[in-house]
Formats: C-alpha cells, structure tokens, sequence
C-alpha cells in the first residue's frame, strides 16, 4: 500500500500520513477507514499532518471520489498538507469553495516544518477556545 498513517505524537493529538508514488482510490478509502478507527479510540480533536513529498499521480475521476472522503470522523480536525504540487492545493482551495463543511479543514504549506509551525498554530488557538 502506497498510503500509510500513524500517530505522530504520544499524546495522539496529531496523525501522520505519507502518500507514496501512485494510489488508488480503494487504497485512500481504506486509509480512511483507518484514520477513522484511529480517531474512535480517543476523546479529542485530533490533527493531520499529510505528506505528499513523494506523492506520485492523483487517480482520475477527483470529483466522484472527493465526497465521500469529506464524510470527517467527530474527533477530526484541520488537515495540514505539505509537499504538494499544484494539483491538491488546487482541488482543496475547491472544495473550500463547494463545499462550506470544508471550510479551513485544510491548509497547504511547502514544507513540513512549515506545517509543523502551522499545525502548533492551530493547536495554541484550539487551547485557547479560538479554534
């Protein structure tokens, strides 16, 4: 499997997903299911960090498949992507748009240690009731 998750701290605030080279849509649902299950274990809102360094082509038919994986878990928070090309920023900065529940669920930076400073952001308003 192309698509792999796991807890990226001890305290399971904050989960860790690597995409390596191409997937398949079956592959990302699974990966959801897990992330899914993962989430069920814990009583908090939980972060993502997402990496696509090593992502390689997007499966077809975008559309179709996007909706269902907008389905988020309660304990889901905001998605922080990293390493994307063009194309996932372009399909997130869409479904902001489309689809109003997906508003600021992700947020896209170069690098990861410009998601780390990202998601330390959004963890800091969360504890002070901002966010």
């Amino acid at each position: 499997m192309s698509i792999h998750v796991r807890w990226d701290d001890p305290a399971q605030t904050v989960l860790y997903q690597t995409i390596e080279g191409d997937f398949t849509w079956e592959e990302m649902y699974q990966s959801t299911e897990h992330i899914h299950q993962l989430l069920g274990t814990v009583a908090h809102k939980v972060d993502a960090l997402i990496d696509l360094t090593r992502m390689g082509k997007v499966p077809g038919a975008v559309i179709t498949h996007i909706r269902p994986l907008l389905e988020m878990h309660p304990n889901s928070g905001t998605l922080v992507v990293f390493g994307s090309g063009t194309l996932p920023r372009i399909i997130g900065n869409m479904l902001n748009q489309l689809y109003p529940q997906s508003r600021n669920m992700f947020i896209f930076t170069p690098t990861e240690a410009a998601a780390r400073v990202e998601l330390a952001r959004i963890q800091q308003q969360r504890a002070q009731g901002q966010g």
